[in-house]
């Protein structure tokens, strides 16, 4: 198994810190109307790298009390 693409439209924290967790991350920005939506990359290096260790929820609450969003950032920063 290769990459893991798939849009995520932005204010969606739940599934961009999970996402990210897990070794994801933006790459490109996309706006349709009124929405935009990150288009998010997760590949097997990167998750493999954390999926054995990650299986554990106190850690996904650190992740996430340490990884505070700002959307404004997280877009301006893709490459």
């Amino acid at each position: 198994i290769g990459n893991t693409v798939g849009e995520l439209m932005v204010g969606n924290v739940n599934s961009y810190m999970l996402i990210t967790y897990f070794g994801g991350h933006a790459v490109r920005v996309n706006k349709r109307g009124e929405e935009t939506y990150l288009t998010m990359v997760t590949t097997k290096t990167d998750f493999d790298a954390i999926k054995d260790s990650s299986n554990d929820l106190l850690r996904f609450a650190r992740f996430i009390k340490k990884n505070k969003i700002n959307w404004d950032d997280i877009i301006l920063n893709i490459k």
